[in-house]
């Protein structure tokens, strides 16, 4: 994840063609290790290769690889459509994304983690400051910003669309589920949650 990082930040610094796949790489590896940072100070205990989260499914390799694919193929043969504000954009949901990403996980503590809890653990509490009090779901809109920040910072339309219709899927299923959990897990408690704070993800709304 290091050696990306680096190759990142040299092609960002010193290739114009490729400023933006640099910073692709350097965000794409800085995600990875912050993830994995998360787990080594909150949960130590489950520490593993698998905390890097590279394989979060089964299908994220694969998305991956073809947006790369769609990145060198645009840029290789459509540059001159290509445009500097786009890359500007990407950066800026990329950044937000991150900073909701790494900031919910942070602010819940050990009582985030990367499975959705069926049991409540000891001390296990439920959370509904700082990011929480702006949306129910910090860490997933931060993610869904800055997955679909990275294919507009490589200027990638197909995997744009792509990205937002999967993980707009995947993540109208999964809230869902772990609504039903929490509510399950926290009663009243999160009822009223839900009731004050919204999902802010566009179009997915829960059963109250």
């Amino acid at each position: 994840m290091g050696c990306m990082g680096g190759i990142g930040l040299c092609l960002a610094v010193w290739s114009e063609n490729y400023l933006d796949f640099g910073l692709y790489l350097f965000f794409l590896s800085t995600y990875h290790l912050l993830e994995y940072q998360y787990v080594m100070l909150f949960h130590p205990n489950e520490l593993s290769s698998s905390s890097f989260m590279l394989r979060p499914n089964a299908h994220y390799k694969y998305a991956i690889g073809f947006s790369v694919v769609e990145y060198l193929v645009e840029n290789s043969f459509f540059a001159w459509k290509r445009k500097a504000a786009l890359v500007v954009v990407g950066v800026a949901m990329v950044v937000v994304g991150q900073v909701f990403r790494s900031g919910a996980m942070w602010t819940a503590g050990n009582n985030f983690h990367h499975l959705i809890r069926t049991q409540r653990v000891k001390g296990h509490q439920l959370i509904t400051s700082g990011l929480y009090s702006f949306c129910r779901h910090p860490s997933y809109l931060g993610w869904f910003l800055w997955a679909v920040g990275t294919q507009v910072m490589l200027m990638n339309p197909i995997s744009v669309v792509a990205w937002i219709v999967v993980l707009w899927r995947f993540f109208n299923d999964r809230i869902r589920f772990e609504e039903k959990t929490l509510i399950a897990l926290f009663g009243d408690e999160y009822k009223e949650y839900q009731r004050r704070v919204p999902v802010r993800i566009p179009f997915i709304k829960t059963d109250l």
